[in-house]
């Protein structure tokens, strides 16, 4: 109960501040009913397991040659990344889009074998990273500690519902976590042990009221500034 009463008043106090700095104390009332009724909706939401997209981008390749993940069978070895343009990650809980977006990788190890078969459980470490950049700009990371690999069912991808620990953190939208993540392997080309593959992407976050609320004075800010 303190806890819940103590956000109310620091959501209250912010939203206070914004509306006095932004746009004066006429719309303070609107604007705290606002941010109270989305905080019930993503309370809500939070009970069902509802998910937010986070983020997400199509297949940004024209052909199999322009590969972004290889994949080593017999090492049981994952690497990936991309930087030949073209990539357009999209952030719909902020409303934006970032084009010629680049990405770079952790390699990840998985069980030899399991992953040709089917379902590969990748090896579990203190954490590894995904991080988009713009123009050498870092703008989202995906910090995790294990995930998923099914080459022959062609995916790759982390939830905290299985226990992979997956935080997602851009400017955009702050901290967010449980969290999941997935890769959808596209024009895998194999050559015995090895195989390559381009892919689209996912994102998504069961939110926090706490979240929602930062989301949505975001939103108003950004709407403010169009």
């Amino acid at each position: 109960m303190f806890r819940r009463l103590l956000f109310v008043n620091r959501l209250h106090g912010l939203c206070k501040e914004f509306c006095f700095g932004a746009w004066g104390m006429v719309r303070y009332r609107r604007v705290l009913v606002l941010l109270l009724s989305v905080v019930l909706v993503c309370g809500a939401a939070k009970a069902s397991l509802q998910t937010v997209t986070v983020a997400t981008f199509a297949d940004p390749s024209f052909n199999s040659s322009e590969s972004f993940f290889q994949i080593d069978y017999g090492n049981g070895t994952l690497n990936g990344g991309w930087s030949l343009g073209g990539l357009d990650l999209e952030i719909p809980i902020s409303g934006r889009v970032y084009s010629d977006v680049t990405f770079t990788m952790d390699e990840v190890n998985f069980e030899s074998g399991s992953a040709v078969s089917g379902h590969g459980t990748i090896e579990k470490k203190d954490n590894y990273f995904i991080r988009f950049f713009k123009d050498e700009l870092e703008l989202m990371s995906i910090e995790f500690t294990s995930a998923w690999i099914n080459a022959r069912a062609l995916g790759f991808g982390g939830q905290n519902e299985y226990g992979d620990n997956v935080t997602i953190r851009g400017d955009d939208f702050g901290v967010l976590e449980d969290a999941s993540f997935s890769f959808a392997f596209t024009n895998i080309m194999r050559d015995e042990d090895l195989a390559t593959a381009t892919a689209a992407f996912t994102s998504s976050v069961v939110p926090e009221p706490a979240t929602c609320a930062i989301l949505a004075i975001g939103g108003l800010i950004l709407r403010k500034r169009s």
